[in-house]
């Protein structure tokens, strides 16, 4: 649920407790909970100077997440894996919204659509450097970007990079 918040805040602009409650059909107090456990993080921050002390508006802090799970130490693996498991179903739902919508879409957003499914066979240190490259051509695009609120639309772009289930053999369960 955090991350559907986050991605609303991103997606839509600011917005508050009571706002996003109803746009996902939760209670206030759930959004407002998920709001400050995103903010005591540093996802989002309060728009300074919109609401008033009972209705706070929230933004998000940045416009990307990256979860690379390279970049946490060992003792953190546990939580890396379960928020990678939130990530990637939060994005399930996203593309299951993506494919309601697409034969709706006016022709140039079609045309500028593209839904890729590629398989490569790859050792570690290839998928390190695609991921690197890939990454760093949208960060290009990402740094380029000066005001989001003049563009015609936000995008999303996915990018991952898996073993294919079932290809590899998996450690056992360490619980």
């Amino acid at each position: 649920m955090r991350l559907t918040v986050l991605s609303r805040l991103r997606q839509r602009g600011p917005s508050t407790a009571s706002r996003l409650a109803r746009e996902l059909d939760i209670l206030p107090g759930t959004a407002s909970y998920h709001l400050r456990q995103l903010a005591a993080h540093g996802f989002i921050v309060e728009v300074v100077g919109q609401g008033t002390g009972r209705e706070l508006w929230w933004q998000a802090a940045h416009q990307q997440s990256i979860h690379d799970p390279a970049a946490f130490a060992p003792e953190d693996e546990q939580a890396s894996r379960a928020y990678t498991r939130a990530v990637v179903l939060a994005r399930a739902d996203l593309l299951r919204q993506a494919a309601d919508e697409v034969p709706l879409l006016p022709q140039q957003w079609a045309n500028a659509s593209v839904f890729s499914d590629v398989l490569l066979h790859l050792t570690p240190a290839d998928a390190v450097r695609l991921k690197d490259e890939v990454l760093a051509v949208v960060a290009r695009y990402r740094d380029r970007e000066t005001d989001h609120t003049t563009a015609p639309a936000p995008l999303t772009v996915q990018f991952q990079v898996f073993p294919v289930p079932g290809t590899v053999g998996l450690e056992q369960d360490p619980s």
